[in-house]
């Protein structure tokens, strides 16, 4: 459940920011996880796996919102570009 929510979250920092974003978004989700294993008290091994997981999911949710939007976003310029282009091509005489 955490490394889907980490998911969306990457996702959605994809749409607004740099990678650069990673880093600081990273150390706050391992402080938390620290926080989280303070108030319920866990076996080591498992607080590292579950801040391993929720950092992975963070970073494949953001490299998943960068290829979307580079598919989504581009693909409509291209578009947009091809058709702009139609509209001034002078015509043949």
């Amino acid at each position: 459940m955490l490394t889907l929510v980490a998911f969306l979250i990457g996702a959605s920092l994809s749409f607004r920011f740099r990678a650069l974003i990673l880093l600081p978004t990273m150390v706050l989700v391992g402080l938390a996880t620290v926080a989280t294993a303070i108030v319920y008290p866990g076996a080591f091994s498992s607080i590292i796996v579950t801040m391993v997981c929720v950092i992975a999911g963070l970073q494949v949710g953001y490299l998943a919102g960068v290829i979307f939007r580079a598919t989504c976003f581009h693909s409509e310029a291209d578009c947009a570009t091809s058709q702009s282009e139609l509209f001034m091509r002078q015509p043949d005489l």
